[in-house]
């Protein structure tokens, strides 16, 4: 009998042994942003939501860069805006388009349609074009259920906040322009996370700074499917197609780039590898400058060159003044100024209207009845058959008050 106790005792342990060895599930902390990832920071739960979001819109992936767009290049052959009717979403770790793609990224948006950027380092160039200054922030992960965002409810017009453990990223939009900025949703700490940069035509930007509230895991989380649903019901009931756009997620030049900046700001981080590096700039200060000195040849003065354009334009300007002929002189400065907009502002200037007056003086940040008053003085003095003297000057003026502002 003590024979089998002993037996069962030892069976007992085992059980209860092997049942505390049982390791628990972990979660998938890989922060992917991919459509296809069902990890928990993927977004396939988003981008599968977007047909029932949008039953009657051609839901669509592209790697496409922004420069292959068709919509971007019409502003250019029509003064007249777009359809406005697609719309096109970005979920990425870093945005850093280049000059060419901001641009094309702005034109398609002139054009009438929707973009949806959202990302944890945006571009500081594409944000000055707005306006906007982004501070971001460290990344945390709460045990307990945090706060991460808040979002504006169209119904009640009240912010309702949203909850869930796991990684958060407080940063915030410190600097925008409230004129045409709009705030949509704000972050656990009630500074702005979400905006809408709204144009007059009906397109839109909207940028948010978290994209974990596009994850599977925000998402799938209690009811926060309704964040998701509240952020996409900003676009306009015509929208008819939808693309969600990974250009930017898989661009592997930007990307090796990126991965660079990061290891060197790994090294930085570590004492000894940032001390190293530390006395490896000083040696290489030093022996360039020991170097240099012994070896540097006495530099002889040279004259500074003769600007001719002044001479030329002070030539030009003489010439004029002794004919007196204005109004072939107001003429020039009229094509002048219209090529200045086309050439640096990159703005047809084959119909002035009001449109024209918009974005000339969105990108210039001069006021619309400043360039309204310019343009007419300009048209006026160009249909006169006589100007004079003074009209010339006083044209001059707000053309210089033009060119220094932008």
């Amino acid at each position: 009998m003590r024979r089998i106790l002993t037996i069962l005792f030892i069976l007992s342990i085992t059980l209860i042994v092997g049942c505390s060895k049982k390791e628990e599930k972990k979660l998938n902390r890989n922060i992917s942003l991919w459509k296809n990832d069902k990890i928990p920071y993927g977004t396939w739960f988003a981008y599968n939501q977007l047909q029932s979001l949008f039953p009657k819109a051609k839901i669509t992936s592209s790697k496409k860069s922004p420069l292959e767009y068709p919509e971007v290049q019409s502003i250019f052959n029509s003064a007249e805006p777009g359809s406005g009717k697609s719309a096109r979403i970005i979920i990425v770790r870093e945005f850093m388009p280049s000059p060419n793609e901001r641009q094309a990224l702005l034109n398609y948006v002139w054009e009438g349609n929707q973009l949806l950027l959202s990302a944890f380092d945006i571009d500081n160039n594409f944000l000055d074009s707005l306006n906007l200054k982004l501070k971001n922030a460290e990344f945390s992960f709460e045990e307990d259920n945090a706060a991460v965002s808040s979002i504006e409810n169209f119904e009640t017009f009240a912010l309702d906040s949203f909850y869930y453990p796991g990684f958060t990223y407080r940063s915030n939009f410190q600097e925008y322009d409230s004129t045409y900025t709009s705030i949509l949703g704000r972050n656990s700490n009630g500074k702005a996370n979400f905006v809408r940069i709204q144009y007059s035509n009906g397109g839109a930007i909207y940028i948010h700074s978290n994209p974990f509230v596009f994850t599977n895991f925000f998402l799938l989380h209690k009811d926060n499917r309704t964040y998701y649903e509240l952020a996409l019901s900003q676009f306009p009931e015509r929208i008819q197609s939808i693309e969600w756009n990974e250009y930017f997620r898989n661009n592997s030049s930007r990307n090796s780039k990126n991965s660079v900046s990061r290891a060197l700001s790994w090294a930085l981080k570590q004492p000894a590898l940032a001390l190293a590096l530390l006395l490896l700039l000083i040696l290489l200060i030093l022996v360039y400058f020991f170097d240099t000195k012994r070896k540097q040849r006495k530099i002889e003065e040279k004259p500074p060159l003769r600007n001719t354009s002044l001479d030329f334009a002070r030539t030009i300007g003489q010439l004029y003044y002794q004919q007196h002929n204005n109004s072939n002189l107001v003429q020039k400065m009229a094509q002048h100024f219209y090529e200045h907009v086309r050439t640096h502002l990159n703005i047809p200037s084959t119909k002035v209207d009001d449109s024209f007056v918009s974005l000339v003086a969105f990108k210039t940040g001069i006021e619309q009845a400043e360039l309204k008053s310019t343009l007419y003085l300009m048209k006026q003095l160009s249909e006169q058959p006589e100007v004079s003297d003074e009209e010339v000057i006083l044209l001059n003026n707000k053309l210089e008050s033009f060119y220094k502002q932008a």
